[in-house]
């Protein structure tokens, strides 16, 4: 797919991903790359989570850095799968391969309260709408990517849900077994300030 167009409405961008998703799966191979910074990143097509591009350019705000990011997720357990949120905002995360280690790179401030849970029947899919944000070194906000260099191989991390008890049809899903559910791998770069 295309590096990432910022320009594009919400719509024209799911329509974009669902194209996206449906290839992948038609095809059980990577999609191809099509930018220099893509090229060295093949989609790992078995990754639960997918996003919408393989590359994205950090915008420069007057205070820090911002993005809008889709990711799906499908889920292939045979069980409901559980996402905790506040008014829609997850817990997710993003890591950065530093070597051959991935380490915590960023996370946003969710609020503190707690919504139904996002619940994702087995065989179907849930669009996540990630809004990142991040600060500047020099800026008095938050909050700010752990590393002082952005540029580099992610990967987004989510705690997933599922019902200790399968049978168990609350929309809690009663006791929940956290399970941790990991992206395809995606470039992040920032322009010059």
């Amino acid at each position: 797919m295309p590096h990432r167009t910022f320009g594009w409405s919400r719509r024209a961008k799911v329509g974009a991903l669902a194209l996206t998703v449906a290839l992948i799966q038609a095809c059980g191979t990577s999609a191809l790359p099509t930018t220099p910074v893509e090229q060295s990143l093949t989609r790992d097509s078995s990754a639960q989570f997918q996003t919408d591009s393989l590359a994205y350019t950090l915008n420069a705000g007057v205070i820090g850095y911002d993005a809008s990011l889709i990711i799906v997720y499908a889920n292939s357990a045979t069980s409901i799968a559980y996402f905790d949120n506040c008014n829609g905002a997850t817990g997710v995360r993003f890591e950065k391969l530093v070597g051959s280690e991935w380490q915590a790179a960023w996370s946003p401030n969710v609020p503190l309260c707690y919504s139904p849970p996002i619940a994702v029947l087995p065989g179907r899919t849930h669009l996540f709408h990630v809004d990142v944000f991040a600060g500047y070194p020099d800026c008095q906000c938050g909050p700010r990517f752990l590393t002082p260099d952005i540029p580099g191989v992610y990967r987004a991390v989510w705690s997933v849900g599922f019902p200790t008890d399968p049978a168990s049809t609350s929309v809690a899903g009663g006791t929940r077994t956290l399970v941790r559910g990991v992206s395809n791998r995606f470039m992040l770069s920032v322009p010059s300030r």
